[in-house]
Formats: structure tokens, sequence, C-alpha cells
């Protein structure tokens, strides 16, 4: 399922991906009310950039970044079905975990977890990684994480935070 090049074939598993948003930025939380109180607890937030040419990788990529306030948490992007994925789709693709499993390709990935030591602080990822190269062929592209807190302020529900779709042509 996070190979890059490779289609996810289950409607089931693209909906734990990614799943359906509205304009912009948004993060989706789906948690129990113990839950929503450790995630809110943690004090963390995501962001997700639109993904962009980088020249360094030499391709297209997607960056996500998080910040805590309680310390030291951990954002596990690793456990199960989580990580930040890159796609590219033929044509633009709505928010839409359906259409991204069935019509789109993973490009990138990546599902190393961010140890936040220092509250308020900024703590990046890429996809795909650093020191791997980006993306190459022109497509709609569009990126999203799928994460949870796990600090001082216990284990929080699971949240997802998606960039816009954009055209790239490299």
């Amino acid at each position: 399922m996070s190979v890059p090049g490779r289609r996810v074939r289950s409607i089931a598993a693209a909906a734990v991906i990614c799943l359906v948003g509205s304009v912009g930025l948004i993060t989706v939380t789906t948690a129990t009310a113990a839950e929503a109180v450790a995630l809110a607890g943690n004090g963390c937030s995501a962001s997700v950039q639109n993904p962009h040419y980088s020249s360094g990788a030499g391709g297209n990529i997607a960056k996500a970044t998080w910040s805590c306030s309680r310390v030291p948490t951990t954002i596990n992007i690793s456990y199960g079905v989580g990580g930040f994925w890159l796609w590219r789709c033929p044509n633009e693709p709505p928010k839409s975990e359906t259409y991204l499993g069935e019509n789109c390709t993973i490009v990138g990935y990546t599902g190393e977890n961010v140890s936040v030591t220092k509250a308020n602080t900024t703590y990046t990822r890429y996809a795909p990684p650093s020191g791997t190269p980006g993306a190459r062929g022109a497509g709609w592209y569009m990126a999203c994480t799928t994460w949870r807190s796990q600090g001082p302020g216990g284990t929080g529900g699971i949240s997802t935070t998606f960039s816009n779709a954009v055209h790239l042509s490299s």
C-alpha cells in the first residue's frame, strides 16, 4: 500500500490513507472523547505544503511540518496505516479517498516518526524523504499525512492533513 509507483487497490485502504476533505488545508480527526483530550493535551498541529518542484531533489516533493506545545511527544506516522504520501494523478483530484486510491499513483512516501523534543518548534518530513530523488512526470499532485501524537497528554486520535492539488509539469 505504501510502495511508490503502486496504486491502492482497496477503497477501504484508501479511506484510511486520506479522508474526504474540503477546500484548503484541513485536519480531520476521528477520536473518542478521551483521545480528543489527549490530542489537545499534546498541543500538536500539522501542515502540509502544496507539492512543488525542488531543484535539490531534482523532482517534485511535498513537505509536512508538525509542532507540539508539550514535550516530549512522538508524532507517529509509521503506526499501521499512518504515513506521509505524495500522489500523482492524471486529472485534478478531488479530496476523495476513493478517487486517490483508484486513479492516482503514490510517487513519494515516508513513515519516519517525528520526535518532538522542543516545545513550539517546527519539525519537518518530506515525501519522498530527504536524500531521495523527487518524483518526475507531469500531472496533478496532492500530498496527505495520517498521524497521531503520543506524549505527556496521552495518545491522540488519528488525524489526516491534506495539501491542495496542484498541476506540475516536471
